[in-house]
């Protein structure tokens, strides 16, 4: 599916900082359920999460881009090795 999740996923991960992406829906009174994006950067290096989402709507629309990008230190596990219900419990607090 063009612009879907891979599209989402291309978008983002190919921002230099990123290291590693992973996407969650989680719970949303108005839509149902909105896509996070939960990213780890490179180790030392910063983003802006509301200036990535914008990068991200010009790319591949405001409808398929991520309501909400949260930032994981690299300190935590790896992104890709967290469980998806932890990723659920954290972004659900």
């Amino acid at each position: 599916r063009p612009g879907g999740a891979a599209g989402q996923g291309g978008a983002i991960i190919n921002i230099a900082p990123v290291s590693r992406l992973r996407r969650r829906l989680i719970p949303d009174e108005k839509w149902g359920e909105r896509v996070v994006a939960v990213i780890q950067l490179a180790p030392g290096k910063e983003i802006d999460a509301d200036a990535l989402i914008g990068f991200v709507k010009e790319r591949i629309g405001s409808v398929k881009a991520p309501k909400q990008i949260e930032v994981w230190p690299d300190s935590a596990p790896k992104v890709g090795k967290i469980l998806k219900t932890e990723i659920k419990q954290n972004l659900n607090r």
